[in-house]
């Protein structure tokens, strides 16, 4: 019983320091559904894509960012799943995005 408690708490460690890894410079919150990396400069995680279609330069590095209409997210499958939180569908993520004040094509709903 010891070591399963032992192992729990491992796994509690393990899921809160992703979720301090994978977390949104910009609102803080945990990015499971589609992240937005610095394609252009430094290739750091920038934050979920719905505050990152917003931008125009890297937050981190300051490299001007493609254009908007150019820009897809990158999702990770599985990830929400692991840590417990919903997951929102490509399609919402983009929609979402767009209706913020960004025409992001969502013509290629693929997961990247």
């Amino acid at each position: 019983m010891l070591i399963e408690i032992k192992d729990a708490l491992e796994v509690n460690r393990e899921k809160k320091r992703v979720k301090e890894i994978i977390k949104c410079v910009i609102c803080q919150s945990t990015c499971t559904s589609a992240m937005y990396f610095c394609v252009a400069g430094c290739g750091q995680l920038i934050g979920c894509f719905c505050c990152a279609s917003h931008l125009q330069d890297c937050p981190l590095c300051r490299v001007s960012l493609p254009d908007t209409e150019i820009r897809k997210p990158l999702k990770v499958s599985g990830l929400a799943d692991y840590l417990g939180v919903p997951e929102d569908t490509m399609r919402s993520v983009i929609r979402e995005a767009r209706i913020n004040g960004n025409n992001v094509d969502d013509s290629d709903d693929e997961v990247l």
